[in-house]
């Protein structure tokens, strides 16, 4: 039951990144990017830098043939190629990701893209695997370097105990709190920067 709720979250979460798309405009081809284990279900293409998120055998069938190993800063794909690009917490991994960012709008005519916001890095949970925090003003990229709330010179994240207990514990109740906060910080726009074009 609960992965049939996540499912249909996330097709609903898919709907919503697509609702730009004026009318009479193709969303195909799909191209998702750097979507580790988890590509949204419309996808035509995955890319990822490497193979080895999807080393479960059923995931590696599943995207035989569809499955393109490359760098987001140099994307292999000819310019306006899909007319969907989707990528989600990606660009505050990569290295450059105004460069990262210009690639995404050059291989897509249209396109969404999300990186954890502020409020995410700073009140729920910091990933030190994260460069930056990005943001968009006016459609232009914009990066700074993440920082975390401290008490007393103590890194706390008041919100991050839900998604700890989500991860760590096997009652199920768990994961509907955490995805109930999840969600709702999502639809208030709290926990994530987003983009269209």
């Amino acid at each position: 039951m609960m992965r049939a709720f996540s499912s249909a979250i996330r097709r609903m979460r898919y709907r919503n990144k697509t609702r730009h798309i004026p009318a009479g405009q193709s969303a195909h081809l799909v191209l998702d990017i750097g979507c580790g284990a988890y590509p949204v279900p419309e996808a035509d293409f995955v890319t990822d830098i490497e193979l080895k998120a999807f080393d479960h055998p059923k995931m590696r069938q599943k995207l035989a043939g569809r499955f393109v190993v490359c760098d987001i800063h140099h994307l292999p794909f000819a310019a306006r190629a899909f007319g969907f690009v989707h990528c989600s917490n990606v660009l505050e991994h990569t290295e450059n990701p105004v460069q990262a960012f210009a690639e995404l709008t050059r291989v897509g005519r249209h396109g969404f893209a999300e990186s954890p916001s502020a409020f995410r890095e700073q009140i729920i949970h910091h990933s030190r695997n994260h460069r930056w925090i990005i943001g968009w003003k006016m459609g232009e990229l914009t990066t700074r370097i993440p920082t975390a709330t401290k008490i007393a010179g103590v890194r706390i994240f008041p919100i991050y105990i839900f998604e700890w207990l989500a991860a760590h514990r096997e009652q199920p109740a768990w994961r509907v709190v955490w995805k109930l906060i999840a969600n709702g910080l999502d639809l208030l726009g709290l926990a994530y920067h987003q983009v269209r074009w």
